[in-house]
């Protein structure tokens, strides 16, 4: 088995301890072949760049990019934010600038719900793609909620919506939508997450989980899989731990980046 080295952008390097399951596997198989390349790290991936201003200029950028008007005075309005994303639907042809345009909608829906407490994220971004691989059932079933400080795991990160947030973001109320937005966990892809605010579950889950019986049955026979769980939403794939976490916290803070990783004996 081997570890992870996180190389960063003022020569620091921080190292994951991975653990030895299904998943660790199949995505130290991926970074054998993609440390070769410089991670993807964009204002998305930080938390600690979640915020209107930065929100505003990537979407009025990569907007400007396919001649897209952005309505400033309607960024916090959710119906507004859904028809932006439905360009991006439309449009999405495998282009970077999509991706960021995208980013950047997701970013103003975490602002204005107040779940701006996200996790650090390690990507290639669409580089990564030919080494995609789906997951099995059983590792789907290991899913657990209490990802905690300093773990390094894998979690949802489809081109879509999981049920919940389908919900929480107010889209139309009908399975076929449901179906064409909200997808379970069906890729492996690379996108690590280190754990920099472990989050419990949000509190209207309940009221959640009462509208979703409607249409869970259905939905997961849409996609092939026996069951979908809350848990499944939230949580994630431990494949790792990084102890010191602290000081890779500090260093995002005073803007050092991840930059590369690296493959090292464990």
């Amino acid at each position: 088995m081997k570890n992870i080295i996180v190389h960063t952008t003022n020569n620091n390097a921080y190292t994951i301890i991975t653990n030895t399951n299904k998943t660790t596997t199949k995505v130290l198989g991926m970074l054998k072949h993609l440390q070769r390349l410089l991670l993807r790290f964009s204002t998305y991936d930080n938390p600690y760049s979640y915020n209107i201003e930065v929100a505003t200029q990537q979407l009025l950028e990569y907007a400007d990019e396919f001649g897209i008007p952005i309505d400033t005075t309607q960024l916090q309005d959710q119906q507004y934010l859904n028809e932006l994303h439905k360009k991006y639907e439309l449009g999405f042809n495998g282009q970077a600038e999509w991706l960021l345009y995208h980013e950047a909608i997701h970013m103003f829906e975490a602002i204005k719900n107040h779940l701006t407490d996200v996790d650090v994220r390690l990507t290639y971004g669409i580089l990564s793609g030919p080494l995609d691989v789906k997951y099995d059932w059983d590792e789907l079933a290991t899913c657990q909620p209490n990802i905690e400080f300093g773990d390094c795991y894998v979690a949802f990160s489809e081109l879509g919506k999981t049920p919940y947030h389908y919900w929480r973001e107010g889209e139309p109320d009908n399975l076929e939508r449901l179906c064409q937005l909200a997808k379970p966990m069906l890729r492996l892809n690379f996108q690590l997450r280190i754990c920099v605010n472990p989050q419990p579950l949000p509190a209207d889950i309940a009221e959640f989980e009462a509208w979703f019986s409607q249409y869970r049955g259905a939905w997961c026979r849409h996609w092939g899989i026996p069951a979908w769980t809350v848990e499944q939403m939230f949580g994630g794939i431990k494949i790792g731990t990084m102890p010191d976490v602290d000081k890779f916290i500090a260093g995002l803070k005073d803007n050092h980046e991840p930059l590369r990783l690296e493959l090292v004996d464990a």
